[in-house]
């Protein structure tokens, strides 16, 4: 973790920021009540976070009226953005595993008192497990079940980790009786692949589109797992293309989408 994440994470766990309520001045919740983070600080505050070209693409799409899964809500600043775009006739469906971040989410969730979100506290995979989740307690957000990713954080100083519960999304959808998703974001933390494989069904036969970002425990490992993704995506169909960027992203150039996002929709 850079000195820079280091002194954000530690500021942000400190208990005065941590259960400070406020109405964010930037950032996806912007105009929205939050609980802890530095949404508080003045927008023109240089920003920790590469989420630019992500907020404002999706801020430019539109969402009133429908159902949207956020899987890997984190603290929830995208969750209670999607709430408040689709509106009272659209749902939201999150999915967080780590119990903390679950639980402020709903506190997120209600300090804006939206009625049309479902928090889900399991994560998403291949098929239904329990697998060992592994994150810095400075910066859950990059908390994940991947073995290679889990490891470098166990490498630092501030790892600690939970036993999570994780299903596959076609199974979750007919077990819990999920609506049907129009868009899916997915931040996973290099998990991205098997939570794809787990949602084929879904992704056949409804055709949702999607919002990916990609990680990789090294510079290596993240082109193999963009070329996985990339590659069982153009299998069904999908056309992708780089949100940074605006390029088309096919097997052929993998290396274009390593850092980003990738924007999925049917072909």
């Amino acid at each position: 973790m850079s000195v820079k994440r280091k002194i954000v994470g530690f500021i942000n766990r400190m208990p005065a920021i941590d259960n400070f309520v406020y109405t964010a001045r930037h950032g996806p919740a912007r105009g929205l009540k939050r609980q802890g983070g530095l949404g508080w600080l003045p927008a023109f505050v240089p920003r920790l976070s590469e989420w630019d070209a992500e907020e404002t693409f999706l801020a430019n799409q539109e969402w009133r009226g429908l159902t949207v899964y956020d899987i890997g809500g984190d603290q929830g600043q995208f969750s209670i953005f999607f709430a408040h775009r689709v509106g009272a006739d659209g749902q939201v469906v999150v999915f967080e595993p780590n119990p903390r971040s679950y639980r402020r989410i709903q506190r997120n969730v209600q300090l804006n008192d939206f009625r049309n979100v479902r928090v889900m506290p399991i994560g998403l995979g291949a098929q239904r497990a329990t697998l060992q989740f592994a994150f810095p307690s400075l910066e859950p957000a990059r908390g994940t079940a991947d073995p290679a990713i889990a490891k470098t954080i166990r490498n630092e100083a501030s790892a600690t980790g939970c036993e999570i519960e994780v299903n596959s999304l076609d199974d979750e959808i007919a077990q819990s009786g999920l609506p049907i998703p129009h868009f899916i974001k997915v931040d996973v933390e290099g998990m991205e692949y098997p939570v794809l494989k787990g949602m084929r069904t879904t992704l056949m036969t409804h055709r949702p589109r999607l919002s990916i970002e990609i990680h990789g425990a090294d510079v290596s490992d993240k082109i193999a797992n963009v070329g996985r993704v990339v590659g069982f995506l153009e299998e069904l169909g999908y056309r992708m293309r780089h949100i940074e960027s605006g390029a088309a992203i096919t097997s052929g150039n993998v290396e274009g989408a390593c850092e980003g996002h990738l924007y999925c929709e049917k072909g």
